[in-house]
C-alpha cells in the first residue's frame, strides 16, 4: 500500500503484507569459507503462518535488540520451516501437525530437480525426471505433474555414455571432423549427427532437446521442443499441448525439397577436386537440403507438430580473450591458456505471435530449482541459462500493460520461477 501526493508516490511498508514464502533446500559442503561443492533440492511455496505475522519493513533493520521483527529473527523463522519440513511425516509436502508452523501450509512442492549423484549428471551433464506437486489453494486437493526432460529424442545414445565414460574426444568432439571452413567432412558421421542437434545454447546443459509436462495421468500436458542443425544460427524451441511427433513422420508432411546446386571444391587450375575430397557426396546433399526444408518447414507450419508457440533462438558469445603466458624450464615463454578480457554474451528471440503467457505460466511448473538447473532460468552468465524466461516475460509484461496488471504482476521479472499463488493458480488452469 501507499499514498500519491501529487507525482509523489510514498510507500506504507509498515502495512505490508506476505503475499508467500518461497523456500529451496540447498546442500553445500565449504572448506574454511569458500564453497567447493554445491547442490539445489526441494523448491517449496509456503503461505501464511507465522511468517505472515511479521509486520512490514522487518528488511530495513538487521538486528534490533530485543525483538525479532528484523532480518535476523527473518532468517531464524526460515531455518526453522526448512527444519520443520525435513522433519515432518510428509517431508516437503506439509508442515508438521500441531507444531510450530501448524497454521501455514503449501502449494507447492518439487522433488529434487537437481539430482548430482546419476550417471547422467556425472557423465553427460543431464537431468533426471522429478515430481512438483501443486495446487491453487488450501481447499483443492493436490495434483502433481512429473518434469521430464528429455535427451536424445531421435536415436540411442549407448555410445555416448561410452565414450564419456572412456573420455573419447572429451576435450574437443569435433576434433578432425571439420574442414577448415568449419563445415563437416562427413555428414553422417555420428559425432556430428549428435552436435547438429544441440540447440539448447548456453545452458547449463546444451544437449536437452525437450521438456515434458507430464499430468497425473500419465499423459503429456504440455512441452518445450528444441530443435537445431548445423548450418542454422537459430534453434527453433516449439512450446505446445503435447509432444511434437518424431521428426520421421513430420518428414513426410514436408514439401518437395529445395533443389540447391550442391557446392563443389576446385583445385588451383579451377578443375573439381576428387569425389572423396568434396564436402558432400549427392546424397549427403541430398539429406542435408531435407533437413534445411524440414526447419522451414516446422517454422512456417507450426499445427503440424501441435505447437501453439515456436521461438527463433539465437544466442552469441563474443566475449574478447587474452592469452596466458607461462614459461618452461628453459626460460622459453609460451601460451598456456586465455583468460576473458570482456564478456560479451547475447541472446537474441522472434517469437511467432502464439500464446507466450500460456508457455510461459506453465513453465513456472518448473520451479526455482527446475528452471535453473535446466537451462530456463533468467540467469545471464556462460552456460547458466538460455534467458528464455526472461524473454517471455517482456512479452507478458507489456500484454499486461495494455491488459491491465495484475497483484503478482510486479514479480514478472524477478529470476526465479514465479511460485506465487496467482500464477500458480493460472497455471493449474492452463494444465486442467
Amino acid at each position: 500500500p501507499g499514498q500519491r501526493d501529487g507525482k509523489d508516490f510514498t510507500m506504507q511498508l509498515e502495512e505490508a503484507t506476505l503475499r508467500a514464502v518461497v523456500l529451496n533446500q540447498v546442500w553445500q559442503a565449504r572448506i574454511a569459507s569458500g564453497s567447493f561443492f554445491f547442490n539445489w533440492g526441494h523448491s517449496v511455496t509456503a503461505v501464511g503462518g507465522p511468517a505472515a505475522l511479521l509486520p512490514g519493513g522487518w528488511w530495513l533493520h538487521w538486528d534490533l535488540p530485543n525483538t525479532t521483527d528484523d532480518t535476523m529473527g527473518a532468517a531464524q523463522l526460515v531455518n526453522a520451516m526448512v527444519l520443520d519440513l525435513e522433519s515432518s511425516a510428509t517431508p516437503w509436502v506439509e508442515f508438521t501437525p500441531g507444531g510450530q508452523f501448524d497454521s501455514a501450509y503449501l502449494i507447492y512442492s518439487a522433488g529434487d530437480a537437481d539430482q548430482y549423484a546419476t550417471w547422467n549428471r556425472i557423465f553427460l551433464n543431464r537431468q533426471q525426471e522429478y515430481v512438483a506437486l501443486y495446487r491453487p489453494n488450501k481447499l483443492t486437493p493436490w495434483d502433481w505433474v512429473t518434469v521430464k526432460p528429455v535427451y536424445n529424442y531421435e536415436w540411442n545414445d549407448v555410445a555416448q555414455n561410452l565414450a564419456a565414460l572412456r573420455g573419447w574426444n572429451r576435450a574437443d568432439p569435433m576434433h578432425g571432423k571439420l574442414d577448415s571452413t568449419g563445415m563437416p567432412k562427413d555428414i553422417n558421421d555420428s559425432v556430428v549427427k549428435e552436435l547438429e542437434r544441440i540447440g539448447w545454447m548456453n545452458a547449463p546443459n546444451a544437449s536437452l532437446e525437450q521438456i515434458q509436462i507430464v499430468g497425473s495421468d500419465g499423459v503429456v500436458k504440455y512441452a518445450m521442443t528444441v530443435r537445431a542443425f548445423i548450418g542454422a544460427s537459430d534453434t527453433l524451441v516449439m512450446f505446445g499441448p503435447a509432444a511434437p511427433p518424431r521428426l520421421a513422420e513430420v518428414q513426410a508432411q514436408t514439401p518437395e525439397t529445395q533443389n540447391l546446386p550442391m557446392p563443389i571444391l576446385y583445385d588451383e587450375k579451377g578443375a573439381p577436386l576428387p569425389a572423396n575430397q568434396q564436402q558432400f557426396t549427392p546424397e549427403q546433399w541430398a539429406r542435408w537440403q531435407r533437413e534445411s526444408t524440414m526447419w522451414n518447414f516446422l517454422r512456417d507450419n507450426p499445427k503440424a507438430v501441435g505447437s501453439d508457440l515456436q521461438v527463433q533462438f539465437r544466442f552469441k558469445d563474443n566475449t574478447s580473450w587474452a592469452p596466458i603466458y607461462c614459461h618452461d624450464s628453459d626460460g622459453n615463454r609460451y601460451v598456456c591458456g586465455y583468460r576473458p578480457v570482456e564478456w560479451d554474451l547475447s541472446t537474441a528471440y522472434y517469437f511467432d505471435g502464439g500464446n507466450v503467457k500460456e508457455a510461459w505460466l506453465v513453465m513456472q511448473l518448473l520451479g526455482e530449482v527446475g528452471v535453473r538447473t535446466l537451462g530456463m532460468s533468467y540467469a545471464s552468465g556462460l552456460y547458466q541459462g538460455t534467458g528464455m524466461l526472461f524473454a517471455m516475460a517482456q512479452v507478458v509484461h507489456h500484454d499486461e500493460f495494455f491488459s491491465g496488471y495484475e497483484p503478482e504482476s510486479i514479480w514478472t521479472f524477478d529470476a526465479r520461477a514465479s511460485q506465487l499463488p496467482e500464477r500458480l493458480a493460472e497455471a493449474w488452469e492452463v494444465i486442467h
